[in-house]
């Protein structure tokens, strides 16, 4: 009956380092990917002269400024939504998870991995000053790991699930964006 007692005690104990030892996010894989590259990705096609390089890609349904609605209207019907832990809905969700779903409606793209600090390794590091809007930005607020992440919009604001505001719009110039920063990143070719 003791070891039943301790057992008992140890599992909120367990529970708790692992809420403080996680990113952002599960650890759990979304989508499937084929083995050619990391992450799928829909290209835009090259115009020039008011044509498309490429006849083949004539048919993708989505201009950037297209794309750029679409972002807008996903962070519209997703502003304020509540933050949950591993959520991925709009009953709740966290910061990896939005940016995850993002990425699979405007820009029909996968990641391979869940947490923010292994999304970055599907990116290319890139300076603050050269994001652009789609670029990913990463943040290391409770640990020496990155354990938050937001989808650059333009003009130093950026979308995000906070843990305490749920899905909002932010500016890297407030302090404690700029004093917890780590890097921009970009999808990797």
């Amino acid at each position: 009956m003791k070891n039943h007692r301790h057992i008992i005690v140890l599992i909120p104990l367990w529970i708790l380092c692992l809420a403080f030892t996680s990113s952002c996010g599960s650890s759990q894989k979304v989508g499937k990917r084929e083995k050619a590259s990391k992450v799928q990705q829909r290209r835009i096609p090259k115009i020039k002269d008011g044509k498309s390089e490429n006849p083949a890609t004539l048919k993708e349904p989505n201009s950037e400024k297209q794309r750029n609605e679409e972002l807008y209207a996903f962070i519209e019907k997703w502003k304020g939504v509540p933050h949950r832990m591993g959520g991925m809905s709009t009953r709740g969700v966290d910061c990896s998870g939005l940016v995850i779903q993002i990425y699979k409606e405007v820009y029909q793209m996968d990641f391979k991995n869940r947490r923010a600090r292994d999304i970055y390794t599907e990116t290319i590091a890139i300076a603050k000053e050269d994001l652009k809007e789609g670029d990913l930005v990463f943040f290391k607020i409770r640990s020496k790991n990155i354990d938050h992440i937001g989808l650059y919009l333009s003009d130093g604001k950026f979308v995000h699930a906070s843990s305490s505001k749920g899905v909002m719009i932010s500016n890297l110039e407030e302090n404690y964006f700029k004093k917890h920063f780590f890097s921009g990143g970009r999808i990797k070719p």
